[in-house]
């Protein structure tokens, strides 16, 4: 998971500057992808998803390194999902 979360980082620096929504939709292109390597790593369904989050939002929160733009972009992430 490590290399997933190196990769996020690494394409989070070669962005400018982003809007909350940019980074939302860059999150959950991201989380798909973590959650999907955790699925083929034989996790089920509720610990891929929560692994899967919790290694690309720290990675983002970090970036980030400011609650309130993070908290944006959460919001932002709960009206792209369906």
């Amino acid at each position: 998971m490590k290399h997933l979360q190196e990769a996020f980082f690494a394409k989070l620096e070669s962005q400018d500057k982003l809007t909350s929504e940019e980074y939302a939709v860059l999150y959950m292109t991201h989380r798909n992808i973590a959650i999907e390597a955790q699925r083929e790593a034989g996790a089920n369904e509720y610990q891929a998803k929560t692994m899967g989050e919790y290694y690309t939002v720290s990675v983002l929160s970090g970036f980030l390194n400011n609650e309130t733009v993070l908290e944006e972009v959460m919001d932002f992430t709960e009206k792209l999902e369906f």
